[in-house]
């Protein structure tokens, strides 16, 4: 169930973000976790936003463990540091629902555009 929600997730951000990029691999990895990065945004002020609409993000990778320094973790996967500030990373878990995935892919695009247009 959770890998249903994440292809929906994954393939919903990339239809309604175009220019998103995926930094994680749709056929493999966790199937809870999906991780993008939004060209000319960064990650901190797309957390506010989607925040203030009830959606629950994060920045980085799950493992990162100090701000400023750069994710082992996306490194490895071939995200530099210029996109290393910038990824946001939604996680599913066994109480996420198929409304909560809509709710996320109904709000992002406002924000990501909302980021955008502020410069952050």
């Amino acid at each position: 169930r959770m890998g249903e929600l994440r292809a929906r997730l994954g393939e919903g951000i990339v239809k309604r973000v175009p220019d998103a990029v995926r930094n994680d691999n749709p056929a493999a990895g966790s199937p809870a976790i999906v991780s993008f990065n939004f060209p000319g945004t960064l990650g901190e002020p797309l957390v506010h936003h989607l925040a203030a609409e009830c959606v629950d993000v994060a920045t980085g990778s799950a493992c990162r463990t100090k701000k400023g320094k750069e994710s082992p973790v996306l490194r490895a996967i071939g995200v530099g540091e210029k996109r290393d500030g910038g990824t946001l990373r939604l996680s599913l878990g066994r109480f996420s629902t198929g409304s909560d995935v809509d709710r996320a892919l109904e709000v992002l695009p406002g924000a990501v555009e909302a980021v955008r247009k502020a410069g952050v």
